[in-house]
């Protein structure tokens, strides 16, 4: 038994390094560089993935601005067509086409932002404060009940989320 400790102690004196000991050493190095290397990437990507959710953050205001801005020019024109003609003004079909049209359009891009935030792909805590006024001035217009009626199966997720932001029980 004193031979054995003995060979290790001769071992552990030795101050000569091997092949395998380079070998170890050389492996221990590309660790240590393949992490740094990994902490990078995942700091870039992290970096990269806030500035795609600002970017949709930003589509999504732009898009809905848009559709609101559509429906108000709309209704400048209803408004300056029923003040030029008084009396005599008619609601053509045409008109509820156009205005059910906008309608729709902007309560579909609430609905996609809506399914974004559920997704969990916008930030929440901004969502709220953005759209979650907003949402719930949809639910009281008169314009889109129709649209937003208890029995109509679209726009669910704007729906969900009307419910989640502005449902004092929940």
């Amino acid at each position: 038994m004193s031979e054995v400790v003995k060979v290790v102690a001769d071992a552990a004196s030795s101050s000569e390094f091997t092949f395998k000991d380079y070998m170890y050493a050389a492996g221990a190095c590309i660790s240590v560089v393949s992490a740094v290397v990994a902490l990078v990437s995942a700091r870039w990507t992290f970096k990269r993935d806030l500035n795609s959710l600002g970017d949709s953050e930003v589509k999504i205001f732009e898009l809905i601005s848009k559709a609101e801005s559509e429906l108000v020019k709309f209704n400048v024109r209803l408004k300056e067509k029923i003040e030029s003609e008084g009396n005599e003004f008619i609601f053509k079909e045409s008109y509820r086409v156009e205005l059910d049209c906008l309608s729709e359009n902007l309560l579909n891009v609430y609905d996609v932002a809506c399914q974004r935030y559920l997704d969990k792909k916008l930030d929440k805590k901004r969502f709220k404060k953005t759209y979650g006024t907003r949402i719930g001035r949809l639910f009281s217009n008169s314009l889109y009940k129709p649209y937003l009626g208890v029995d109509n199966l679209q726009y669910s997720a704007l729906k969900m989320v009307n419910k989640i932001l502005n449902n004092p029980e929940q």
